[in-house]
């Protein structure tokens, strides 16, 4: 049998098992899994599972809480890695029960609504309805290609860059750094596409604030990457690439683009996904060119280099779509997260959309999060038929903007965001107290007026809870900034 036939046929045994999962029944599901320790799922509401009896434990979660349901995939399409490992993409779509409540996913969400979403308690049932319709989507078909790729142990004290930069071309491996050590990287660390980057010992997380789903954590790591004091750039992933549970820190800003970068996703495909990595420590962006997932991620500390500030200076920042979600975002001196010069719409983006979700964004010197100059229509010259659209939803704002005001949340000569269910204003988690942001600014949406940039346009601001702070843009007309929020 082919090797994109065998893909296609597990691809049909997993769909098949997860109609039954959506009936009441994990049995199936059980059957066409492996039971091995390395066994892995990623799903849709965050975090990576690792050994059969959690994954086991996951599907038998959704099993009891999913009725009458049905799931279908349209439009499948196998993409090689190897000659031994290959992924799917696709559009499922389907309808199920959580409880008395009934809903749909659509098959595509990426389009703004202009009226608010309903509440908490609507909201969250939806969550529970798309996990248990979606579960599993990014990697579930990939179980027996996992299996398949080969792992190569990095012990302490070995030469990082050259371990992985000289690994055969055309193999999908899974590096395995050694735990509590600092790897030093004299050049540019290059996984390639199919690569994965382990700590031996697997992080950990606390939850900072809000509860699962919707919920900001802490990663703790045990392997270190070190730029030696020159790198420019540490890290840069070369097509698919999965990354858990290491530190990456030390990239040295030479006034040019992608330098001071600790991890640089240019060249990374959109459904990469880095779980629990921390970045910090870098002289311009934690992460530049922004790709694919980032889930339960910490930056910190990024933009030492003042020069870099209005630049690249940042957390994470790109000009393309990407997701970063249940991840703490803090203490950068330029913004936390930023997609700007259109935010590119990319096939194969996390959620169709640039897409920040349920994460804890406080104490930046500039925006915690910011949507700039990004727009399709009423845009002068500065138009984009493939600008990007943005869901920012469901985070905590605070202390942001110590060094220039622009608002926990800014949207700035932008257009297709829509902006929701976010907290602001003096709060408290996990026994941290934070400020308000810079005077009381929430949400900050402004024109500059510049015939070179896009014209504000179809911005959503809706259930926000302000908490005292307050919100620049509301008197402009319904269809540039629509708000409803409290």
């Amino acid at each position: 049998m082919a090797a994109e036939d065998e893909v296609r046929q597990a691809s049909e045994q997993f769909y098949a098992a997860l109609n039954r999962v959506l009936h009441g029944d994990a049995e199936p599901m059980e059957q066409i899994w492996s039971h091995g320790w390395d066994v892995s799922a990623m799903h849709p509401f965050g975090g990576r599972i690792l050994g059969w009896e959690e994954v086991r434990a996951s599907w038998e979660q959704a099993a009891q809480a999913c009725s009458d349901g049905q799931v279908a995939l349209d439009e499948m399409v196998v993409f090689a890695i190897t000659e031994d490992a290959a992924y799917t993409l696709g559009t499922d779509h389907g309808q199920g029960r959580v409880g008395d409540d009934k809903g749909s996913a659509p098959k595509d969400n990426r389009e703004p609504k202009r009226k608010p979403r309903g509440s908490g308690k609507g909201s969250l049932l939806f969550g529970l309805l798309i996990a248990c319709l979606a579960l599993l989507l990014l990697v579930g078909p990939l179980s027996s290609a996992k299996a398949a790729q080969r792992s190569v142990d990095v012990p302490c004290g070995a030469d990082i860059d050259n371990v992985i930069n000289n690994d055969p071309s055309g193999t999908a491996t899974i590096f395995v750094l050694g735990a509590d050590c600092t790897f030093t990287a004299s050049a540019t660390v290059v996984p390639k596409n199919g690569d994965e980057i382990h700590c031996q010992i697997p992080p950990t997380g606390t939850i900072l604030a809000g509860l699962w789903p919707l919920a900001a954590v802490d990663p703790s790591t045990r392997c270190t990457i070190q730029g030696a004091s020159t790198l420019a750039t540490v890290m840069k992933p070369q097509g698919y690439f999965y990354g858990e549970g290491f530190t990456v820190r030390g990239g040295d800003f030479k006034g040019s683009a992608g330098t001071g970068v600790g991890i640089q996703e240019g060249q990374m495909s959109n459904n990469s996904y880095l779980w629990r990595v921390i970045v910090r420590d870098n002289e311009a962006a934690g992460i530049s060119v922004g790709r694919g997932t980032h889930d339960e991620v910490e930056l910190t500390n990024n933009t030492t280099n003042p020069k870099a500030l209005g630049y690249i200076g940042s957390g994470i920042k790109s000009a393309f779509e990407f997701s970063v979600q249940h991840s703490y975002i803090h203490e950068t001196q330029g913004n936390g997260i930023w997609c700007d010069v259109h935010c590119k719409n990319v096939s194969g983006a996390p959620f169709s959309a640039a897409h920040f979700n349920a994460n804890l964004v406080v104490n930046n010197g500039r925006a915690g999060i910011r949507w700039e100059r990004i727009g399709k229509v009423r845009c002068g010259s500065d138009c984009d038929p493939n600008a990007g659209q943005g869901v920012i939803e469901n985070n905590f704002v605070h202390g942001n903007g110590r060094e220039s005001v622009r608002g926990g949340i800014d949207v700035r000569d932008a257009q297709d965001a829509l902006v929701r269910d976010n907290v602001f204003g003096a709060a408290t988690y996990a026994g941290i107290s934070y400020p308000p942001n810079a005077r009381n600014v929430a949400i900050r949406v402004t024109d500059s007026g510049r015939a070179d940039r896009p014209d504000l346009y179809n911005i959503d601001v809706v259930n926000n809870r302000l908490n005292g702070e307050t919100i620049t843009g509301c008197s402009l007309p319904d269809d540039v900034v629509f708000c409803s929020n409290f």
